[in-house]
């Protein structure tokens, strides 16, 4: 999919020196165009997101200015707007599925408090995995339900430990003893 939206960004890229050939000579808008265009394909050689969207955003700006000139059909800045708005979209979808495919190749970080560690260990005290009703036992009186599921769902999030089954047979084990 990246390889596409290379293709993409290069086709636009072309179009916007296409359509500024069009636009008087010496005109400074015309190079303001180009060199955010090629800004925003060089943002996305060098995966830098912010980038890109900064120089996406400058060339909406340019094209609403240059569309009022009269140069060439205001159609063609509609066509180009739209076509940047769907890289976009694109390349958002695209971030997304990186994050969430990195996130499951590392573990977050982790900073864990007291009650975490000593649901840590309840867990690791067990390599077949421990019940939800078990964790409450191993906690004591004094800690709601509620907190010690937000602890085993951040734990779970941050990829320490792992959640099989569900509803009262879900089992905790820690992450790296999960079978798959």
């Amino acid at each position: 999919m990246e390889n596409q939206s290379s293709k993409k960004l290069q086709a636009l890229t072309l179009a916007v020196y296409r359509l500024t050939d069009k636009f008087p000579e010496g005109e400074i808008l015309k190079w303001k165009i180009r060199r955010s265009a090629v800004g925003a394909f060089e943002g996305f050689v060098a995966k830098d997101f912010s980038g890109i969207m900064k120089e996406i955003s400058l060339l909406s700006g340019y094209f609403l200015i240059a569309r009022k000139q009269g140069w060439v059909k205001e159609v063609n800045f509609d066509i180009l707007t739209r076509a940047y708005d769907k890289f976009i979209s694109g390349l958002e979808l695209l971030k997304e599925r990186k994050e969430v495919s990195e996130n499951k190749k590392k573990k977050l970080p982790l900073k864990t408090t007291s009650r975490q560690k000593r649901i840590l260990g309840i867990i690791e005290g067990n390599k077949n995995g421990v019940e939800y009703s078990e964790i409450l036992e191993g906690m004591g009186d004094g800690i709601s339900r509620r907190t010690i599921s937000g602890d085993l769902a951040e734990l779970t999030e941050k990829r320490v430990i792992a959640r099989r089954g569900w509803g009262r047979s879900v089992i905790y084990t820690m992450q790296n003893t999960m079978q798959k």
